[in-house]
């Protein structure tokens, strides 16, 4: 667990460095006027410029911030960094359709005219491409699209996406008139299509290290399961933190091969397996049962940052759970216990029955335990007869009274459904609770919200960052005026 700990302890000079060199990315193609001056330009011509070739830099990057690469999700966490990929997708959608609406002030027959040079028609496929990509993706919930077939789509009209926006700008673009900036333009796209290709195709299929196989499946409660994994050339488990997850997929067997995110239960002492504890809420995680002993599956890692071992500055844990949310919270509670930590922890549990807590018994075990401090509290919604609450309900008057009016000295972890989750940081947040002393974590790495928790809150200013900078940059690249050089002859610029 060492290596891990290291990989995800890193300095802020690294988070705030990668920040810095993504905008770097992002607005250097607005240097290109700089590097290589052409005719002026009316300003909204410019401005219309500028968001496209901000815009295409910014859907590149998506290929490399959705890539999994640890370097790049172990400073925030990889749901924080699929949030800030969805909030700069949507960025970039919005500066894709101003982008004609702007040169349209100058020429409004960039509208209205039907007939077009093919990379102007390129251009407008692009945005067409780029508006099913963003619907799909902001209700795919509602279009009851699979999450599987969403994923294939969206990496399909993604690359699509990408070439037709590249081949647009090069053709028609005119600071990509002379064949040394073509070359330097068009180069970036290869060498993001060559990281696609890695990660979605060499990565996991060519390592053996990420090759397992089912150790087990077993029932924890009626509708949840624990899945046991252990490595096919049978060395011992990869690092990874407690409370993390990993992404797994089938290769053989009843099962679809389809990739799904899985919170780790197990404790990284245990070397000879990893367990998923898995709800089963769809059709693939209702299939589990069909697993059997043997079956190949492709691990991928693990990520998050949602680990007390990574704030080693708090002792005193207040850990609140919803449902099959105990799963990170089992993995940290068996690592505590295994290393007898010196932590004190408060465990909120939300059921609705005495039959659906997962893991009653060991919890009840550990809490009687002497090697370190558990206090478990279980909430149901619908009770047995023989049962009595200790509180009634999970929400920001009964943790006061769980923590005894005190709250300042405390860590909360929050696992559990959406609305609980973000009622919880809401409450915690107008109890003056400081952001960096809460942490949530979702279900969903599709999900819209971005909680105000400690990641949560530095996505949100990462991307008021973003916007400021994209004005102020923006306006004085299209002011920007090139120096003017007595020559015999002009180029011709496409300039739509």
């Amino acid at each position: 667990m060492d290596k891990q700990f290291k990989k995800y302890k890193t300095s802020k000079v690294k988070s705030y460095f990668l920040i810095f060199f993504y905008f770097f990315l992002v607005f250097s193609p607005l240097l290109a006027p700089v590097f290589y001056p052409s005719e002026a330009h009316e300003f909204f011509s410019k401005m219309g410029k500028a968001f496209s070739m901000m815009a295409i830099m910014i859907l590149s990057l998506q290929f490399v911030i959705a890539g999994r690469f640890q370097c790049i999700t172990a400073p925030y966490g990889h749901d924080a960094v699929m949030r800030f990929h969805r909030l700069m997708g949507i960025f970039a959608f919005v500066l894709l359709l101003l982008h004609p609406l702007l040169l349209s002030l100058d020429s409004i027959e960039l509208l209205t005219k039907i007939q077009q040079p093919w990379f102007i028609q390129a251009g407008r496929i692009a945005l067409v491409v780029i508006v099913i990509l963003v619907m799909s993706t902001l209700f795919r919930k509602k279009l009851k699209i699979s999450y599987e077939r969403w994923r294939r789509l969206h990496d399909f009209l993604a690359l699509l996406l990408l070439v037709l926006a590249y081949v647009h700008s090069g053709y028609a673009g005119s600071s990509f008139e002379d064949t040394a900036s073509r070359v330097v333009w068009f180069t970036f796209p290869v060498v993001i299509f060559l990281i696609f290709i890695y990660y979605r195709v060499i990565r996991s299929n060519f390592t053996n290290k990420n090759l397992f196989t089912v150790k087990s499946v077993k029932d924890v409660t009626k509708d949840v399961i624990a899945l046991s994994l252990a490595r096919k050339d049978g060395h011992d488990i990869h690092d990874y933190l407690p409370g993390q997850f990993h992404f797994l997929t089938f290769k053989n067997g009843k099962m679809p091969s389809e990739e799904h995110h899985f919170t780790i239960s197990s404790c990284p002492t245990e070397k000879k397996y990893i367990e998923s504890t898995i709800k089963k809420s769809g059709d693939f995680t209702s299939n589990l049962h069909n697993a059997r002993c043997g079956d190949e599956v492709v691990l991928s890692s693990a990520y998050g940052r949602f680990s007390y071992v990574l704030y080693p500055e708090s002792n005193n844990h207040v850990f609140i759970a919803g449902g099959v949310g105990i799963t990170p919270f089992i993995s940290m509670l068996r690592h505590m216990q295994d290393t007898q930590s010196k932590c004190n922890v408060t465990l909120l549990y939300a059921n609705r029955r005495v039959k659906d807590i997962a893991y009653f018994e060991e919890l009840a075990s550990i809490e009687e335990g002497e090697n370190f401090n558990l206090k478990v509290i279980h909430i149901l919604s619908e009770p047995d007869n023989n049962w009595k609450n200790e509180i009634s309900r999970i929400d920001i008057n009964s943790i006061i009274s769980v923590c005894n009016e005190d709250l300042s000295d405390k860590a909360f972890w929050i696992c559990g459904p959406e609305k609980m989750r973000n009622g919880l940081i809401k409450g915690l947040r107008a109890k003056s609770v400081k952001s960096e002393k809460i942490h949530a974590e979702s279900f969903d790495l599709l999900g819209g919200s971005t909680p105000n928790d400690s990641r949560g809150i530095k996505i949100k200013i990462i991307a008021f960052v973003c916007i400021i900078l994209w004005v102020l940059f923006s306006v004085f690249i299209s002011n920007y005026k090139p120096t003017q050089t007595n020559q015999h002859g002009t180029g011709h610029s496409h300039s739509h």
